[in-house]
This record gives structure tokens, C-alpha cells and sequence, in this order.
């Protein structure tokens, strides 16, 4: 897709008297240029049957392969398959807009569509099935009327009238009124809603039948032999009737094959003929006509018109081959607001009115304008031209052009004050008369000796004295008129003398001061008293500016154009007050010619656009191509004011511009967020209704794009947008002529996204707003949050419990040592310091160091076993094997008795904590010695085995056992079974035939 701008500029208007009978009055030729719309643009096709532009300034464009939509930069197509808007056939033969619903009815050849102008899709659809039980299957829908809730549709065998609410359809009887109509209008080509008592069904074979639209009823028929005045023959393709357009309340306009025809009513039906309108006639076909503000549009068979205070204007098409050859194909024409819209069998064309300039780029006779070195208008209407290879006399007002001399190219002409025009070639100096140009020493003899040099610039001293730059590197020459003397000035020269012989332009100021502009310098040179001062100006960095192409004179101002710096404004001393580069909005730093306006606007050519810079506000206004200029890039030595007129010109032609016509479109564009498109993972959501306010943006989005239409007919290309999220930042984000954004990676949240468009005068709409809410994934939401904060805190606390636990665990098994230290070791150092005094006091000596000799070991065999406990290392079922080995063998030996332990190794690598290493040795340990003690005997047995992730041991002997009931109530046991139940674990005690223990998990 293309983006576009209509030109439209009047060119030429030219009185011609006329006194055939195609018209009694005046007659003027405007030259238009048309912006053509066509395939290359993205249009469906190039055959346009009809243009509306809808309540939102869009204009659609039906096709006879699709419908399109424009905004003047962009179109969108539809077709049967096209999303959001799609069409039953795509042969569209006519539309209508409904404004009060912003409904747009689709007429195509078989089928009726409706649309939503706003929400952007098809809301009805009536295809071929649907009218072929009422009007067969070869049903050819022409025309249509929308009245109220009722569409009457024209074709190639009945009316048919829709019903658009109950969605019955129905056939128009037979409404002859005569025997002359007694055979029913089988072919309505045109219809025409006058009012609510009158539409006119329009028949390339019977003419004109009024129908009540109430009762359905015949008013009265006109056939083509009723009147003079509607004396009309169908064409070619059986085609009588093309439109017919309402002036005021009883005057309407009726395009047919045979001219135009004036139709006077009564409001009720009774019709009457007149030809042609206040005085202008047309013998060939009419194919459209609108009217609005007293002007009339007419589109016939060979070209375009418009009939404006008494005046006929005829236009041509300044961008085709041949002038008028598009206009020959118009088949719908409308104006609105200064634009004029076009529907044509090569495309959809626009011509916007523009009164502040015109543009030249060929002749009426076809001459084209392909380059101008410069342009010299002598009076209102001609203006000498100079391309390549061909010096032109152009007269504006009736578009012809005379060549004078071809072959090479003219640089300069000056006009003297005895009208004597002088025109410079590459190669010689000439003097134009008589429409011929002849050598300047024809008339100038003193000339003679720079007849053969070219020159490009030239002003006037005093009455008799120029001076004259030379193109040919040899400085500046003083023509004295009445002396009759050419004096040089150059590198060569004595005084005054130059620094180098190169010129691009002479300037004299107010103080008839001569100005040369070189490569290098700014050389001021004193007419009077020979004096030359030489101005270099620099960069800041230093480095000195070069080609300096033109100098204009203000009233406290100079300002010089320096190729690739831009534009350099001094005052009246020279010294640079300000410079105007690409940071100040130029485009483009190839600058040339300078044009003064009322000392309040400097206009500068460019080798991109044409420059506006208003001194007294600082602000900088690009002019192009797509405004209506003949091209982007100027010529050098292009440019010159004559009146209140700028001639500037270089590729394509030239241009006109008339500044005090130039006006500021104050009116912001209508700004509109068009589409919303989402990519997802899975899938691309797409909307593009111009009302959308919110949307929501699912949790897998991979980007949003936001596209924006701007309405500015005027200037379309020109329209500037900008942006911002106002959560993000309040400031605005200029995108130029973007007209999308795409947001990619915004956290889950509400979002207000606003756009706002400039017009080509910087005046901004209103912004408009798009709320969009980005859905977080499951993992952002609020209750996945609560739920991990809930997760992390409950582990956190679990944490605590537990290492809570472990801290009872430790004291409690420190709680569990101090006790025993302090019931095992305590009593036992306290007997060993009993006995220690009765050794020492002598009673029973040998018998008391015995015995402290007994406690002392048992003392170290639990500091041991405390220690055991204790050791980290040490905390498997291997290592309380060990320990239970290194207790009991040596007092089983001792005992005369067996001991057999047995784990198994599926259980020797598990883990004990602590608690269960400490509490099942000594269990064990009890068990042991209660044995050794009180069971007699031969054999103790311990197996340790696996039960689940726990361990069970079984201490077992054979001797005589005890009796369960009386042992159970001693203090051993129940010990035991304390232990057990501290680490969760039981006891079982069974002591038939000796005991067994059992510590099992509880």
C-alpha cells in the first residue's frame, strides 16, 4: 500500500468568447492535476463505479473487483474473504450510505451487503438466493434508493423493494397508466428518491415513471417523444439515464445520453423538460453532475466541467499524456469541501484546490516542462522558460508555448528598463526581439567582448550601470550603458580586485553596494570608491563554509543560502545573528534561491522541498511535492519574484507561489484509532472498529500493534502523529508520519494509551484514548501471589518449627545427659567418695578401694557412652552395633556368657537420630545387664532387622525368665519403656521360656 496526496491547482484561466450552440456564455480552461489512485496504490481495481465519503471522513470506494477504503494515505481492500467487512460478490455496481446509522448498502450485480461504517463488518448479507425465488436466477441488480426502512433496487426486469427491518422482499406491480404503458418498465437502470411523495424509476427504453413510495402507486410516466426537451436515445449499452442531482427544492439535474436536461417538479410528481442549464448546452453524454454552493460539476463523454457565475469552465488533466484522455472515463464525479473526487474507468482521482500556488510541468500543446534553469515572467500572463535544451516563450493564460531557440541551455535573462530582455546560453550572450534572439552586440556593441561567455546573475547599479556575474570563472563585469564601457573585475584586476574569478551570484543593496557571492567569500565591493572586503564565515568547529548561492536584503537583515550549512540570517553588518539547519526543520541542506515576504517570511528552494521560515516566530514550514509543487528539487538559479508572485522551478517544471495567499489550515485533523491487532502464541486477534474505547489483551500476547487514521484531505501526507501511556510517561512521543505503534513486554496491568495528530500546520486534534488491559498469566495473578506468599511464609514457619524442634531435641537430650550425669555419674562419684573415706579411715580397706575401683570404671563406661551419643559421626545402626558390642562383650565374657548380635546390611547404613541412638542403646544396655543379673542365662541374643523406614530390635536370652506380673512394677521396665516411648517406638516383653524384648516402631 501507497500513501497519497491530491494536487490540485488551477493553472490558467482564459476568457474565450464562444458562439456555437454548445454555449451562449463565457467559457474558461482551468488546468487541474489529478492525484490518480490506481493498482499500484493498493486499489482492487482500476474500473471505479461509484465514491462516498462516509459521517467519518473516510471515503469507500466501490470497484468492479471490491470495495476500498482511503484515508488519503492508505487503502484497505475487501473482498468475499476479507475480515471484518466481506462482500457476497465483488462486482459493486452501486452504493448508498445511511448517515443516520452509519450504514453503508452494497449494491453488487447479484447480491445486497450492509455494512458498519464504524464497527468495521458486515451486518447483512442478501445473496443471489435470496431474490432469485422473487425475480429468477438471472437477476441483474443495477440501482438503488434507500427510503426509510425500505431499499428500492432497479433491474434488468422488476423494481424489487427490501424491507430492511421485516427482510421481506417484494416486487413493484405492473404501474402502466396508459395503454401506452400497459407493458411494465422491464429495465430500471437509475433511480431517484425526490422526496417522500416522489421517486423517479428511471428506463433506457420508456423513459420517466413518478411512484408514490407509500402506496406504490403510478403518478405519472414520461416517455422520450413527450417533450422536446427529453428527445433521448439509449447508447450502445442500452443506457439512457446516468444521475440525476436536486439544485434546490423543484429544480433538479438529469445526466443522460443525450446531454443534460433541466427537470422542473411540483414536489408530487408532475414533471417538466427543459435543455441544458441557464444557457449551457451539451450534445454529448453526461455521466455524472454534483452541485453544491451554486457551482455545478458536470462529467461528460470528452472531459471535465464546472458552470460557476455565468462561466463554463473547461478542465484538463495536467498529469495525463494527452490532456482530458482520463476525464473521457469519469463515471461518478462529486465535490466536497474544495476537493474534487473523481470515479473513473482508470481509477479514483482527487484534485485538491489550492489558490496559493499553480504548477507548470508541460504546455497545452503537450511541450513539456522536464527541467527549468530559471523562469522570467515580463507581464501578467507570459513568462520566458529555460530547460535543457530550449529557450520558451510561455503564456499562462491560454497554456501555449513557443520555443524561441533549441539545441542548448540558457542559464539567465535580465529584463532593462527599455523592455530589451537579455538571455545568457552556455556559450553566448544574446538580446531578445522580435521573438527571436539575436547577439547582445547587435544592439550593445561595448559587449561585443563577452558575447561568448555565459553569465548568471545580473542587477542593476544606478540608471545606467549592472553589473553581471559570470558563469565562465572570470568575475564581475560594470556595464555602463551611457558611457558604452564593460569594465571586468577579477583576480587579474588592480583595484578593485578579487580573490578568485568564481560567482554563483550579484547582489547590489540599498547602499548600491555590490555583493559577490563565491565558493569561498562573501566580497563586498564599494561601487564608488572600488573598496572590497572579503567576509569568510566559519563553522564551530572552525572550518570555513562554502557555496554561497544567494543573498536577499531586509529591512535590519541579510540572509545567504550556504550549500550543505543551510541558511544564514546577519544583520546589517554581516555578522550571523542565526542559522537555519536540519535541527531548525530543514529537510534537506542542498539550499539555493531566497525570496523576501513583508520582512516577516524567507522562502528557500531545496534540493528537498521548499522552505518557509518566519522570522518573527522562529518556526520553520516544509512545502513538497505531495502540497502541489512541480517536484521536491530546485535549480540553483531558479527562482524570482515578479508582483506578489514567487517563480521557483527545477525538476518537472515550475511553480507559482502567491504567499499572501498562503493561509493556515487551522482545522486539526479527525483523528481515529482504526485498528487494534494482537499476536499471540496461538492465535491474532484483529479489530478495527473506530470507536473502541478498551480492549483486553490476553496473558500469552507477544506484541500489540495500534494503527491510527488522521482525516486531512487537504494535505494527507503531511499529517504527524504522536503518542503516550499516560501510567508510563506524561510526555508526548513524536513519531513523524507513522501512523502505527507496537507494544511489546508491558507488565500485566491497565494501561491508557493516547494518540494525538498534526496537520501540515501543526495544529493538533484532540487526543484520542485506548484503554487497554494486559491479563496477567497465571503466575502474575494476585491469588497465585497470595497463594506463593502464603506457600513461602508456611515454610518459613515450618522451618522455624521445626528447627524449634531440633532446639527442644538438643535440650532435651542435654536435659536427658544432666539427668543421667547427675543420677549415674553423680551417685557414682559420690559412692567412689564414700568408700575413698572409708579406705582412708581404715575400715575395710581392701574392700573399699575395690569398690571405687568398680565405680570409677563404670563411671568412665557412661562418660563414654554420653560421648558416643554425642558424636555426629557416629549416627547409624552400623555404629550402634558397635557400641552395643564394645558394652556387652566383656561383661558377657565375664559372665560366662554367649553373645550374638546380628544386623543385617540392609539395615547397618541407616541413619539414627540422637534421640533414638541414645534411648536404644540404653534400652539394650538395660535389657543386657537384666539379664546377666536375674535370667541365668547361657545366652543373649540381639537382632536388629528393617521395619519400614525405621529399624526393630529384639534382645533375647534363654534363661529362666520371670514372672510379668510382679517384674513390671519395677523401676527397670518401666525405664525402658519410658525410653522407648520417647523416640516413638514400644516395648513388648513376653517371658515364657526365657525373655524376649521387642523395640518396635510405634
Amino acid at each position: 500500500m501507497f500513501f497519497f496526496k491530491v494536487k490540485y491547482f488551477f493553472l490558467v484561466s482564459f476568457l474565450i468568447t464562444q458562439f456555437s450552440p454548445y454555449s451562449a456564455v463565457s467559457q474558461l480552461q482551468k488546468m487541474v492535476f489529478v492525484k490518480k489512485i490506481g493498482l499500484h496504490e493498493g486499489l482492487s481495481s482500476v474500473n471505479v463505479k461509484k465514491i462516498i465519503k462516509d459521517t467519518k471522513g473516510f471515503i469507500w470506494i466501490a470497484t468492479q473487483d471490491g470495495l476500498n477504503k482511503y484515508d488519503g494515505k492508505k487503502i484497505v481492500s475487501y473482498g468475499k474473504e476479507t475480515k471484518g467487512i466481506s462482500l457476497s460478490n465483488v462486482d459493486i455496481w452501486d452504493m448508498q450510505l445511511d448517515t443516520i446509522n452509519n450504514h453503508l448498502w452494497i449494491l453488487e450485480y447479484d447480491a445486497l451487503d450492509c455494512i458498519d461504517v464504524v464497527n468495521q463488518k458486515t451486518i447483512k448479507k442478501y445473496n443471489s438466493d435470496f431474490f432469485s425465488p422473487l425475480v429468477g436466477d438471472n437477476v441483474w441488480l443495477k440501482q438503488m434508493a434507500l427510503i426509510g426502512d425500505e431499499i428500492w433496487i432497479g433491474t434488468n426486469s422488476a423494481t424489487i423493494i427490501l424491507n430492511t427491518k421485516t427482510n421481506a422482499i417484494s416486487q413493484l406491480n405492473s404501474y402502466s397508466k396508459s395503454k401506452r404503458f400497459e407493458k411494465s418498465i422491464n429495465s430500471i437502470e437509475s433511480l431517484f428518491y425526490e422526496n417522500a411523495n416522489c421517486i423517479w424509476l428511471m428506463s433506457p427504453f420508456e423513459g420517466i415513471t413518478t411512484i408514490n413510495p407509500i402506496n406504490k402507486s403510478v403518478i405519472n410516466q414520461y416517455g422520450f417523444s413527450d417533450s422536446a426537451a427529453i428527445t433521448i436515445k439509449p447508447n450502445n449499452n442500452n443506457r439512457a439515464f446516468y444521475s440525476v442531482k436536486k439544485i434546490n427544492t423543484n429544480e433538479h439535474l438529469c445526466a443522460t445520453t443525450s446531454g443534460l436536461i433541466t427537470v422542473y417538479t411540483d414536489g408530487k410528481g408532475q414533471l417538466d423538460f427543459n435543455k441544458g442549464y441557464k444557457g449551457f448546452f451539451f450534445r454529448e453524454t453526461i455521466k455524472s453532475v454534483d452541485y453544491k454552493n451554486n457551482k455545478l460539476l458536470i462529467a461528460t463523454a470528452n472531459g471535465l466541467y464546472s458552470i460557476y457565475n455565468n462561466k463554463k469552465i473547461a478542465f484538463f488533466d495536467a498529469t495525463s499524456r494527452e490532456y482530458g484522455d482520463w476525464f473521457e472515463n469519469i463515471t461518478n464525479v462529486n465535490e466536497d469541501e474544495s476537493i474534487i473526487y473523481i470515479a473513473s474507468q482508470k481509477g479514483l482521482g482527487i484534485i485538491t484546490s489550492k489558490p496559493w500556488l499553480e504548477k507548470f510541468t508541460k504546455s497545452l500543446d503537450n511541450k513539456r516542462f522536464e527541467h527549468t534553469y530559471f523562469q522570467h515572467p515580463v507581464n501578467d500572463s507570459v513568462i520566458f522558460i529555460s530547460t535543457p535544451n530550449e529557450f520558451i516563450k510561455f503564456n499562462t493564460s491560454n497554456l501555449r508555448a513557443y520555443s524561441i531557440a533549441e539545441g542548448k541551455p540558457f542559464y539567465f535573462s535580465f529584463l532593462l528598463d527599455d523592455s530589451s530582455l537579455l538571455v545568457s546560453s552556455n556559450n553566448q550572450f544574446y538580446i531578445y526581439k522580435e521573438n527571436r534572439l539575436l547577439p547582445v552586440q547587435n544592439a550593445y556593441p561595448e559587449l561585443n567582448k563577452i558575447s561568448s561567455e555565459a553569465f548568471n546573475s545580473m542587477q542593476r547599479v544606478n540608471k545606467d550601470e549592472y553589473v553581471l556575474g559570470s558563469e565562465s570563472q572570470k568575475g564581475i563585469y560594470i556595464w555602463n550603458k551611457k558611457t558604452k564601457t564593460c569594465l571586468n573585475i577579477s583576480t587579474e584586476s588592480k583595484s578593485p580586485r578579487l580573490l578568485t574569478n568564481i560567482v554563483n551570484y550579484v547582489f547590489v543593496n540599498e547602499n548600491k553596494e555590490i555583493i559577490v557571492l563565491s565558493d569561498n567569500y562573501v566580497s563586498r565591493v564599494n561601487s564608488t570608491t572600488g573598496q572590497v572586503t572579503n567576509i569568510q564565515y566559519k563553522d564551530a568547529l572552525g572550518k570555513t563554509y562554502t557555496f554561497y548561492f544567494d543573498l536577499i536584503e531586509g529591512k535590519d537583515f541579510y540572509a545567504i543560502t550556504v550549500y550543505g550549512q543551510g541558511v544564514l540570517l546577519t544583520d546589517k553588518n554581516f555578522r550571523i545573528k542565526k542559522t537555519y539547519a536540519l535541527k531548525d526543520g530543514l529537510t534537506n541542506l542542498g539550499v539555493y534561491k531566497l525570496f523576501n515576504y513583508n520582512d516577516s517570511i524567507i522562502y528557500v528552494t531545496t534540493n528537498n522541498g521548499f522552505a518557509g521560515i518566519n522570522l518573527k516566530t522562529g518556526n520553520l514550514r516544509m512545502f513538497f511535492e505531495s502540497d502541489g509543487l512541480h517536484s521536491n528539487s530546485f535549480e540553483e538559479g531558479s527562482g524570482t519574484i515578479y508582483k506578489d508572485k514567487i517563480f521557483a522551478g527545477g525538476n518537472n517544471g515550475f511553480t507559482i507561489i502567491r504567499p499572501s495567499e498562503l493561509k493556515l489550515n487551522s482545522t486539526p485533523p479527525k483523528l481515529y484509532i482504526s485498528r487494534c491487532f494482537i499476536e499471540t502464541k496461538k492465535m491474532l486477534i484483529d479489530s478495527s472498529a473506530l470507536e473502541l474505547t478498551k480492549m483486553g489483551i490476553p496473558n500469552d500476547v507477544l506484541q500489540t500493534t495500534i494503527y491510527f487514521s488522521a482525516i486531512n484531505w487537504s494535505n494527507p501526507d503531511q499529517i504527524k502523529f504522536a503518542w503516550r501511556v499516560k501510567e508510563r510517561n506524561n510526555e508526548w512521543s513524536n513519531i513523524g508520519i507513522q501512523n502505527f505503534i507496537t507494544l511489546i513486554g508491558l507488565s500485566p496491568g491497565t494501561y491508557h494509551i493516547q494518540v494525538k495528530a498534526a496537520n501540515e500546520d501543526g495544529v493538533w486534534s484532540e487526543p484520542k484514548e485506548l484503554v487497554l488491559e494486559f491479563l496477567p498469566k497465571w503466575y502474575q495473578t494476585w491469588l497465585f501471589k497470595l497463594l506463593v506468599f502464603l506457600a513461602t511464609a508456611s515454610i518459613i514457619y515450618a522451618f522455624y518449627r521445626y528447627r524449634i524442634r531440633q532446639i527442644e531435641k538438643q535440650h532435651a537430650i542435654r536435659k536427658n545427659i544432666a539427668t543421667d550425669l547427675h543420677d549415674d555419674l553423680g551417685s557414682t562419684l559420690n559412692s567412689v567418695k564414700v568408700f575413698t573415706n572409708l579406705a582412708i579411715s581404715g575400715v575395710k580397706q581392701e574392700e573399699s578401694l575395690q569398690q571405687v575401683k568398680d565405680n570409677l570404671t563404670e563411671a568412665t563406661m557412661s562418660l563414654r557412652d554420653m560421648i558416643w551419643v554425642l558424636d555426629d559421626s557416629l549416627d547409624t545402626v552400623d555404629e550402634l552395633v558397635t557400641r552395643l558390642k564394645q558394652f556387652a562383650f566383656p561383661i558377657t565374657a565375664a559372665s560366662s556368657m554367649e553373645l550374638v548380635i546380628s544386623a543385617g546390611s540392609d539395615v547397618n547404613s541407616r541413619n539414627l537420630t540422637k534421640e533414638e541412638k541414645r534411648n536404644l542403646f540404653l534400652i539394650c544396655k538395660e535389657a543386657i545387664n537384666n539379664s546377666i543379673k536375674y535370667s541365668g542365662a547361657t545366652q543373649i541374643t540381639i537382632a536388629i532387622i528393617p521395619a519400614g523406614k525405621k529399624i526393630q530390635i529384639i534382645v533375647s536370652d534363654n534363661g529362666k525368665g520371670f514372672d510379668e506380673a510382679t517384674v513390671k512394677k519395677g523401676y527397670g521396665l518401666k525405664n525402658m519403656q519410658y525410653r522407648a516411648g520417647q523416640i516413638h517406638y514400644k516395648l513388648e516383653v513376653n517371658s515364657t521360656s526365657g525373655t524376649v524384648i521387642k523395640i518396635i516402631p510405634g
